[in-house]
């Protein structure tokens, strides 16, 4: 499907949680602003391995 991000894999800098809300905004660098766009999703998972540490 197009736009359908599965999962991601990052470091855990911010201390999330499964079932923590997130709501990333987009941003436009060419105007150097948000554009109000936003999407609404809550984490399901948060892989705790050292090898991604």
């Amino acid at each position: 499907m197009y736009g359908t991000k599965k999962a991601e894999i990052r470091k855990n800098d911010r201390g999330y949680k499964a079932g923590d809300p997130l709501l990333p905004r987009e941003w436009d660098p060419e105007e150097e602003e948000y554009t109000g766009r936003i999407v609404r999703r809550v984490i399901t998972h948060v892989l705790a391995d050292k090898q991604f540490l």
